[in-house]
């Protein structure tokens, strides 16, 4: 009567258990080893975040570059002259007794000497120290006149010098400003550190509303097994 009830094989019901518990320590490594994983990748996008907002290097790589003609080659990842048609006297372009226009490369619009001394005037406004500060828009405005005002009596004292010609003067101060006035205006009134820090703020709540939902599953997962 009582033979359908058969007792259990004590070894198979150990292997069940030994099997369960593998299965359980390794869910919970796997997911300390996510949290550990997710924590650096957190730490991680807000270091790459912050670098990106405050690394103004390559914006004086490339002015530089511009005073001396030149254009980013992404064939040969390096910087290379700009090229025209070379023109007569009427603005025609020259042909060759091929039939092909003559190509030469634009010469740069001033020697090394002046790129170094504009380098000088810019070089603050694409600062750390600039941009993290907090100014208040007259001081901004003040900064960027007495800098512009500075720059053009160097420039009109020492055209020879740097071996500009006088017609690229506008062109040169165009450029210059265009570099020079969006980091005074990221700092008044601490604007540029208040949006660090509110966009650090966010990627750490996205990462972590992530989190909270990846061991809610984990946790169901365990327990459907």
């Amino acid at each position: 009567m009582f033979e359908t009830f058969k007792t259990k094989d004590p070894e198979k019901v150990n292997r069940d258990h030994e099997s369960r518990m593998t299965r359980e320590q390794l869910a919970g490594r796997s997911a300390e080893e996510l949290n550990d994983q997710i924590g650096l990748a957190q730490q991680d996008g807000r270091q790459d975040l912050i670098k990106w907002q405050q690394e103004l290097s390559d914006e004086l790589d490339e002015f530089s570059n511009n005073l001396r003609n030149k254009v980013w080659d992404e064939h040969s990842r390096k910087w290379v002259s700009k090229t025209d048609y070379k023109r007569d006297k009427n603005g025609m372009a020259v042909f060759k007794p091929d039939g092909t226009p003559e190509i030469i490369k634009v010469p740069p619009l001033m020697n090394e000497l002046g790129v170094n001394a504009l380098q000088g005037y810019i070089r603050p406004f694409l600062s750390r120290n600039l941009i993290n500060s907090n100014l208040s828009e007259d001081q901004a405005l003040g900064l960027l006149l007495n800098t512009s005002n500075d720059l053009s009596g160097d420039i009109a004292y020492n055209h020879e010098i740097y071996e500009m010609n006088e017609q690229e003067l506008t062109k040169i101060m165009r450029l210059f400003k265009n570099y020079a006035i969006p980091a005074p205006f990221r700092a008044i009134n601490g604007w540029n550190k208040k949006m660090d820090t509110t966009m650090s703020k966010r990627v750490e709540s996205f990462t972590e509303t992530g989190e909270k939902e990846r061991e809610k599953n984990g946790l169901w997962n365990m327990f459907a097994k």
